[in-house]
């Protein structure tokens, strides 16, 4: 009986991810989290679209910087710096290797543009971080806290969100 349960959650959730792959990105294969239930959520700071204009390798953290076009949530200027706890792949062959290739945390890469769900860094995020950040400084979980490419945003919850507002 156990194993006939766990072969139909193994079905139905390679089901849904091969249904909505795009929208199974940002959770890191947790399934889609609407921007209307993340905008209500109080773990939530900023919720913003912006192009990616640098990432910077920093000891324990990336600290990507976007060009901030959109906002529907927060106090987020033109530019917004947005720390990342570091991933590191788990060695070649590892158990954990194999199932994050499928599922595991991507990286914001340059020139793209996003929407963004951060929280405000926190005294405790900066230390774990090892970092002096300016004052209004957000950071995202190592999966994106929820971000998504702004195409995956525009499909699925732009048209209910609208346009948001210009930063100023």
């Amino acid at each position: 009986m156990a194993n006939t349960r766990a072969v139909a959650l193994c079905l139905f959730t390679l089901t849904i991810h091969g249904v909505m792959p795009d929208r199974a990105w940002a959770q890191c294969g947790g399934g889609y989290w609407s921007v209307r239930s993340i905008l209500a959520s109080r773990d939530v700071s900023a919720v913003f679209s912006g192009t990616v204009a640098g990432v910077q390798a920093l000891d324990a953290v990336q600290l990507v910087t976007f060009d901030v076009d959109g906002i529907w949530k927060g106090d987020v200027g033109k530019r917004a710096f947005v720390y990342r706890p570091s991933y590191k792949p788990p060695p070649k062959g590892s158990p954990t290797a194999a199932t994050l290739s499928s599922g595991g945390p991507r990286s914001f890469e340059i020139g793209q543009r996003y929407l963004v769900m951060a929280n405000l860094l926190s005294d405790q995020e900066k230390a774990e971080f090892k970092v002096e950040a300016k004052p209004g400084s957000l950071a995202v979980d190592s999966c994106g806290g929820g971000s998504r490419p702004f195409k995956v945003f525009a499909n699925n919850d732009l048209k209910e969100m609208g346009p948001g507002r210009k930063p100023q």
